[in-house]
């Protein structure tokens, strides 16, 4: 239960921090770039690599009790494995909802949040964190 109660802390300030950063690189992107695609598909891509980084030291030092350890190449490399897809299914997911069914790219965004939560915290506890 606590690591549930933990995980929850830390994925409520990752997706804060990982939002905050999308919309302000899809602001700035917005202004510099004229056609409607790009700016939004930059500012997802990016912040999400900004995203991961945050999220991994966060879960590894507080939610999973990692402070052991050093960061290790391995478990890294599982943990980013798990983003990629995650990424993937959000370059995917976030156009369609823009381009497709006409979301703005803020709210198509927010809205695969819940997913990527429930794909994120099942497969950090078996895959990425696993003792």
């Amino acid at each position: 239960m606590l690591l549930k109660l933990k995980f929850l802390i830390v994925g409520v300030w990752n997706t804060c921090f990982g939002y905050v950063v999308f919309l302000a690189l899809d602001a700035l992107f917005s202004r510099l770039i004229i056609e409607k695609f790009y700016p939004y598909m930059i500012a997802l891509l990016l912040s999400q690599v900004i995203g991961i980084l945050n999220s991994y030291l966060t879960h590894k030092f507080f939610t999973f009790n990692k402070n052991q350890q050093r960061i290790s190449v391995e478990e890294f490399s599982r943990f980013t494995s798990v983003y990629v897809g995650i990424i993937l299914l959000g370059l995917i997911l976030v156009p369609l909802l823009v381009e497709v069914f006409d979301f703005k790219p803020r709210i198509a965004a927010l809205l695969i949040i819940p997913l990527q939560v429930i794909i994120s915290f099942k497969s950090h506890k078996n895959f990425s964190f696993r003792s």
